[in-house]
């Protein structure tokens, strides 16, 4: 009897332990499918969660706008069949175009040619700011800016009469031009966002293209009829010649990078001729001698040389000449004008 009692234990012990381990089997296994589980929603939440913003890698950032390599030189051209601005290096060669007046909103501004297709698309007068970042212009009567690689227009002036000939001050804050906003042609400043805008000369005649001394202080221009080279403080006052008499006769005065001298244009030997004098007057010296036309000097940074525009060859070409006007070089020659040089400083 005792023997059956101790082999029913046994038997029972061997049962329990049999189902202990299928037990704990089954455990086991019920715990890993809730953890898989588990797992499996973390994961599908955070797929279906927004990505986190991370900082972007500093290679993937747009560069900003890069200064031209090298000395260049840009200008208006008529090569499309409307003016556009032009860029090339100083020896000629590279000449591409930067500006697309097809893509910049064109505004009238009351002048009479308003509804005369032939002049929509005319982007003139370019000048580079001075860290060459920027470039100003005239655009069917309004003063744009642009990077210097042609994008990102922006227009300063708003169709308030006739607005040309834009020139950068030093510092590359404000904007000086031309305009007949108050009914006659005078010189006018803005801020460089168009802001801030007032008239500096409120003359009877016509004040036209401005040009800042180097240390900001003093403004040339021409002015009346006939044309006098002229200057006045930045901000308007001590209006005076440059040259008393007839001698100072003349247009499109430019200082050189030095501010101790000014090229301009006189037709006083019959045709336009580029001279250059002193900023007290004195030394009046011709630097261009034939029976063609040439205009619009410019000096080049290190005021070695001046860019200009001639017609010696039948249409109006760029030119560039030593500051003492001898080694005459062409760097364009097209069927079709070009025009209005202006050269970048220093990179």
């Amino acid at each position: 009897m005792t023997n059956n009692r101790i082999y029913s234990f046994n038997k029972l012990m061997k049962l329990k332990d049999g189902q202990a381990n299928l037990f704990f089997a089954l455990l086991c296994i019920a715990l890993f499918a809730l953890l898989f589980s588990a797992c499996t929603a973390a994961t599908a939440e955070e797929s279906s969660a927004p990505a986190e913003s991370q900082a972007p890698d500093p290679t993937d950032m747009p560069a900003p706008t890069a200064a031209p390599v090298g000395p260049q030189i840009i200008y208006a051209s008529q090569g499309t069949g409307n003016f556009e601005i032009f860029a090339m290096n100083v020896d000629g060669s590279d000449q591409r175009q930067l500006s697309d007046g097809n893509n910049m909103e064109w505004h009238g501004s009351g002048h009479e040619f308003e509804d005369d297709m032939s002049f929509d698309i005319q982007v003139r007068k370019p000048r580079w700011s001075p860290d060459n970042q920027q470039i100003a212009f005239e655009f069917t009567g309004n003063i744009y800016t642009m990077n210097a690689d042609g994008s990102e227009y922006q227009k300063l002036t708003e169709e308030m009469g006739y607005n040309d000939y834009p020139v950068w001050s030093p510092d590359g804050r404000q904007i000086a031009f031309s305009s007949n906003q108050d009914s006659n042609r005078d010189i006018w400043v803005m801020n460089v966002d168009g802001t801030d805008l007032h008239q500096l000369t409120d003359n009877l005649v016509a004040d036209e293209a401005p040009s800042w001394s180097p240390d900001g202080q003093t403004i040339a221009y021409y002015s009346g009829f006939p044309l006098v080279i002229t200057l006045m403080n930045a901000d308007g006052g001590d209006i005076r010649p440059l040259i008393e008499g007839k001698e100072g006769y003349g247009l499109d005065p430019v200082w050189s990078p030095d501010g101790q001298q000014i090229a301009f244009v006189s037709l006083r030997d019959g045709d336009d001729e580029i001279f250059v004098v002193n900023v007290n007057g004195s030394d009046l010296r011709q630097l261009t001698d034939n029976s063609d036309s040439d205009r619009e000097p410019a000096w080049s940074s290190d005021g070695q040389q001046l860019a200009f525009m001639s017609d010696r060859d039948g249409d109006m070409e760029i030119f560039v000449m030593n500051a003492d006007g001898s080694n005459v070089r062409q760097l364009t020659d097209n069927d079709f004008p070009d025009q209005s040089p202006s050269w970048s400083s220093m990179p």
